[in-house]
């Protein structure tokens, strides 16, 4: 009987996709335990700056002295200081050019990669701070825990798709919505007074047949410059959580 469930192509199936996952589990635990020293001390003050708390729920008070010994590490690749820098400076509100050429310096980061950073702000993040510049006001975030030191991040774009499917989202930061659930409700009223006739003789509604093949609303959510793998893993969580949504994340790279 074993060997019979065995050769069903149902079993088969899940057999293979188990041993996908669990052939990339071990090699990403292998690169991990490589790397291992360089890799949780990275991750975890990306974790820091994010969170502006350390593991323990601390307030991370100096963040320099967190990400100095990051960027003299010469094992420390080019692109992982430039990421921890772009975390200070949006956490700082932006720098000025004299500690950005400093840190810039320090860092190694040569003149054509250091535009990556200056280019950002082509995004809406104020890079260079300027006197008497007005602080940008931060998204609230919701309060949330994980049982993992180096994962407690949830990315914003979670927030927002929960608002979404809640239907909580902010009206003021984003007034297209204001517009969207006026025309929808002079829709409704539209469609209610100009119902046409509905046959009783054989029970029929069009209206209700196209309610029921209907599938539930979808959140299309397309990220500038590509998504994360927290960030496509925050729809999956979203959509299981909401199973009248779907939700789909892209990005234009």
């Amino acid at each position: 009987l074993s060997q019979l469930i065995k050769r069903m192509p149902q079993h088969q199936k899940e057999l293979n996709r188990y041993s996908l996952h669990s052939q990339l589990a071990d090699e990403n635990l292998k690169k991990f335990h490589l790397n291992s020293n360089t890799i949780e001390r990275l991750v975890g003050i990306e974790q820091d700056l994010a969170m502006g708390t350390d593991a323990h729920g601390e307030k991370v008070k100096d963040p320099m002295r967190l990400i100095v010994p990051i960027l003299l590490d010469e094992k420390i690749s080019k692109l992982d200081k430039i990421r921890i820098l772009l975390l200070l400076i949006i956490i700082k509100n932006g720098d000025t050019e004299e500690n950005l050429e400093k840190l810039m310096r320090h860092a190694g980061i040569p003149t054509p990669e250091a535009g990556t950073i200056l280019n950002m702000q082509a995004l809406g993040v104020k890079i260079v701070k300027e006197d008497g510049g007005k602080k940008k006001k931060r998204p609230k975030r919701r309060e949330r825990s994980s049982e993992y030191r180096l994962s407690r991040w949830t990315p914003v774009v979670k927030d927002i798709m929960e608002d979404v499917t809640e239907g909580s989202l902010d009206k003021e930061s984003y007034p297209f919505l204001r517009r969207e659930a006026e025309m929808a409700a002079e829709s409704a009223e539209g469609s209610s007074a100009s119902a046409g006739p509905i046959s009783a003789r054989y029970n029929f509604n069009p209206r209700a047949q196209a309610a029921e093949t209907k599938s539930g609303p979808r959140l299309i959510v397309v990220v500038i410059g590509g998504a994360t793998y927290s960030e496509m893993r925050s729809a999956y969580e979203v959509s299981q959580e909401n199973s009248n949504w779907e939700v789909i994340v892209g990005g234009t790279q």
